[in-house]
Formats: structure tokens, sequence, C-alpha cells
């Protein structure tokens, strides 16, 4: 999520029913706070019990709170509802914190990813391009660059990948080495805007952005380093490189392996597009195949994914719909933000 990182939070209490307990007791602004934070540092890894520790901080809030950390605590929570699926509360809980603290652009950034989710793009792209704004005039630069980002990815889904390449190349433009020491955001920053390109139709421009920062990419750590292996394999795909093929199944391998279920699903698509490119007969199997990492990620029979899975097997190699299909699962797929999230 944009703006805010507290991926390192310290747990604040022994266990949940400690929190809970002692909150209750003595509602403490810095505890029921911490405990927030740490639920939304376990948003990633540990989606539910995140949540949990949210709703312990935030059932506990007393009405004479100051509204800014009232609203953010309601905000984590919100954020913890949002990433395991539960959007209406989600939203409800997002608009009572902006009641509190309207305008204040970690609440927006909570509210546009919420949006996001529930494909509400041209709302979420407004509700972050408002964020960032926010930040600029508030001067946390690493904080704008992290929501100009974020409203780049909306742009993306709704098929304005240009567009999104100039809001990646703006972040570029403001980060630095003081801003940003671990260069964390530079090498997103760059991968982003590459992957926009590629997605833009413009893959000989993406690789030439990528091999220009190659020194720059360096350092981001194993997960990083496949997701740039992974753009190299598109952008192949896309130049219709034989090389394509072992590129996309080494990363979709590694991926499976890595237990990054919905992503090594996505690889396979990816995949299956580059068949379809080629008028390669195995479009169609390829596509298939990812049932069962469907099944794995709770994704039910009678879902969206079931039925296009359906109409592909109907197909068969019959290109021009197979292309139209696949494409289609593939921003099926992609818009489950919470899928990979229940196997962590």
């Amino acid at each position: 999520m944009a703006g805010t990182d507290h991926g390192s939070a310290i747990q604040p209490f022994a266990s949940l029913a400690a929190a809970r307990l002692s909150l209750r007791n003595k509602p403490v602004p810095s505890r029921l706070l911490a405990v927030a934070e740490y639920g939304f540092s376990l948003r990633l890894t540990e989606p539910i019990q995140g949540l949990e520790w949210c709703r312990v901080a935030a059932e506990a809030l007393p009405p004479d709170l100051a509204p800014h950390e009232s609203s953010q605590v309601l905000a984590y929570f919100s954020n913890g509802l949002r990433v395991v699926g539960h959007y209406d509360e989600a939203k409800e809980v997002i608009e009572r914190a902006l009641a509190v603290s309207p305008g204040d652009p970690f609440l927006l950034e909570v509210k546009g990813s919420l949006l996001r989710d529930i494909r509400q793009l041209d709302e979420a792209a407004e509700c972050l391009q408002s964020a960032a704004m926010r930040r600029r005039v508030s001067g946390d630069i690493a904080a704008y660059a992290r929501t100009i980002l974020g409203t780049a990815h909306v742009m993306d889904e709704a098929g304005l990948s240009r567009e999104a390449s100039k809001c990646a190349l703006k972040a570029l433009d403001i980060l630095n080495a003081e801003v940003d020491p671990s260069r964390h955001l530079l090498r997103t920053s760059i991968q982003n805007y590459a992957a926009f390109l590629c997605n833009a139709g413009e893959p000989l421009e993406a690789l030439r952005a990528l091999r220009a920062a190659a020194p720059l990419l360096e350092g981001g750590g194993q997960y990083f380093d496949l997701r740039v292996e992974w753009l190299y394999g598109r952008i192949s795909a896309s130049l219709r490189e034989e090389s394509a093929e072992a590129k996309l199944s080494a990363v979709r391998d590694k991926l499976a392996a890595g237990g990054l279920i919905q992503e090594a699903a996505l690889a396979t698509l990816d995949l299956a597009r580059f068949y379809v490119l080629v008028k390669d007969p195995r479009a169609a199997d390829t596509a298939l195949s990812v049932a069962p990492l469907l099944q794995t990620l709770g994704i039910e029979r009678d879902a969206r994914e079931a039925e296009i899975l359906g109409k592909i097997a109907e197909a068969g190699k019959a290109f021009s719909d197979l292309e139209f299909l696949i494409s289609e699962l593939y921003g099926v797929v992609a818009s489950r933000p919470d899928t990979r999230r229940r196997v962590a």
C-alpha cells in the first residue's frame, strides 16, 4: 500500500487477549496506536491475525480520543478488513475515519486501495491523486513517491499504461539518496516504469529502460530479482522471442516453489498468451493448467475464473477467441488482491 510502512512494528503485548484487557481498562492513545500499527504490519504475512489486532484497537477507542489518533486506528482497521476481502465493512470504517479527519493523506490512500480492489478505478485514481498532492505539500517526498506509484498502478489496471509509465517517471524524478537511502523505491519505480511500458505495447522501450538501469536494480532481494526476471520474460514474449518460453516457465516454477501461487498462475497465463502470439497449439492447455493453482487459492468452482476456463476449453485452437479469453482470465486473477494473502 502506498504512503505508510510499518513493516517492522514490534508486538506491543504478549497476546491479543492481553492487549484487549489492557486497552479496555486503560485505552492510552500510544498503546492503541501501537496495537493498530502492529496489526497493520501483519497485513501481508498474517492478514487474519493482523485484522484481529486492528479490531482490538478499534473496539477500544474512547469517544474523547484526539481526531488524528482515532482516525489512524480506524484506517488501520479498515485496511485490515480490505486485505481479507471484507470490502463493505472496510468502506464503512474508512468513511468513519474520513469523517473525523477529512483530507488526511493516509486515510485517502487506504480508501484508494479499497476502491482499487473493488474495481472502482476512476474513483481510486482520484483518491490517490488527492493523497499525493497532500503528501507533496507536507514535504514527505518518500510517501509522495509511493502514492504516485499507487496511482500509476490504478492507471495501468484501467488500461492507461502509457500514462502510468509517466507517473512512474515522475516518482523517479523526485527520488534521491537522502529520500530513499536503501534505493527500495528507486528499484520499484524503475521496475514499474518498464512494466507499464511493456503493458503499453512498448517492449523495446521497456527493455532499454531495464538495461540502462541494471546497476540500480541490484540489491533488491530474491523476490524483487524474480519480478525483474519475470518482466524480462514478458518482454521477450511481447517481442515473440523463442527464449520467452524458457524464461516464463522458469519464473512460473520459481514462484510456485516459493508459495506465490497467484503469481505462478499469472506467469502461466503469460506463457499461454505467448503461445497464442506465436500460434502454438499448446496455448489452451497451458491456460487450463492454472486450474489446480486457482483451487489452491480457494477460488470457488462457480467463480468467474471457472467460467472462463470452461470457455477456453471450448475454444480449443481458435486463437482469436483464446487471445481474448486468456487476457480476460489474467485480469480476473490479477484483480483478486486477497487470494495470495489467504495462502501466506
